[in-house]
């Protein structure tokens, strides 16, 4: 009869291993947390991946210059004029050129120009026209000249 004991129990183990194995109930409460918590990530990367993708905006480079006169500074007898450049589209745009013109009572006009490298949509980068007249005693016109689109 010993022999029938440890039949039962070789049994009962192979059982065990059995529910262990194909059943799902043995799954501790840290596996079911890990588990919800790898799933909501997933989800909500997937989720704003598809709302970036439906509500992204998809307007080109729309190029607008502001000067910055508050900032204007005069060093060795040249008058620096900050420019603001900012891209109210959605694109990128790459290479745009700005030229500035100051006509003043003194004569021919004076150019200044520069180019931003990159600039993405919604940002805001800076340039500086350098003049050896004084931008606020003239006529000053601040064109975007052209850009790239990547």
């Amino acid at each position: 009869m010993p022999g029938n004991g440890s039949d039962a129990a070789r049994k009962g183990q192979g059982n065990s291993q059995q529910q262990g194995e194909s059943g799902r109930d043995d799954r501790s409460v840290a596996e079911w947390i890990t588990f919800a918590i790898s799933a909501a990530l997933i989800l909500g990367v997937a989720g704003l991946v598809s709302y970036l993708y439906v509500s992204g905006g998809n307007r080109p480079p729309i190029i607008e210059t502001e000067t910055l006169v508050d900032e204007l500074r005069r060093a060795n007898d040249e008058y620096y004029l900050p420019i603001a450049i900012t891209n109210v589209g959605d694109g990128t745009a790459e290479q745009v050129q700005v030229q500035v013109r100051l006509a003043t009572s003194a004569g021919e006009p004076e150019t200044a120009g520069f180019t931003i490298q990159f600039l993405a949509g919604g940002e805001t980068v800076q340039g500086t026209a350098v003049f050896s007249a004084n931008p606020l005693a003239g006529d000053l016109a601040v064109d975007v000249v052209s850009f790239q689109r990547p």
